[in-house]
């Protein structure tokens, strides 16, 4: 499952910008999707899943040490970072949701499997969309 463990090592490589960070795990996230279809459908739609909390605009979990958590702490670096406004929780979602959407999308058995690199190109197009209309 090295897609998905290499999670810790993209947080701490110091060499990748913020944005690469967050383009990088959801990359993995979405090839996860699908080399690892029974994995994921297990960790993310089942009975054992655990729940993401959305309640009075914030958004988290149950247990801090999750992908999730890193991928909220990532994001609210990008967006510090490129000075992005509004709510952190809103621009959490809106990625989370995106990512999740196309892991589910591309982890279909009737969906032909893209390119590496067009999943890359799609959550950079993704992360410029969401973000771009808050920068200062």
């Amino acid at each position: 499952m090295k897609s998905f463990i290499d999670l810790d090592i993209i947080i701490t490589k110091n060499d990748l910008s913020v944005q690469d960070k967050i383009v990088k795990m959801g990359v993995n996230f979405v090839y996860f999707s699908k080399e690892y279809l029974h994995y994921y459908a297990f960790l993310f739609q089942s009975p054992y899943v655990i729940p993401i909390k959305i309640e009075n605009n914030e958004i988290g979990l149950t247990h801090s040490q999750s992908g999730f958590e890193l991928f909220k702490k990532e994001v609210g670096e990008y967006l510090e970072h490129y000075q992005i406004e509004g709510a952190i929780s809103q621009h959490v979602l809106h990625l989370w949701a995106y990512i999740s959407g196309l892991a589910i999308i591309v982890s279909e058995e009737h969906t032909q499997f893209t390119s590496r690199a067009m999943i890359q190109e799609q959550v950079e197009d993704m992360l410029q969309i969401y973000t771009k209309d808050n920068a200062k």
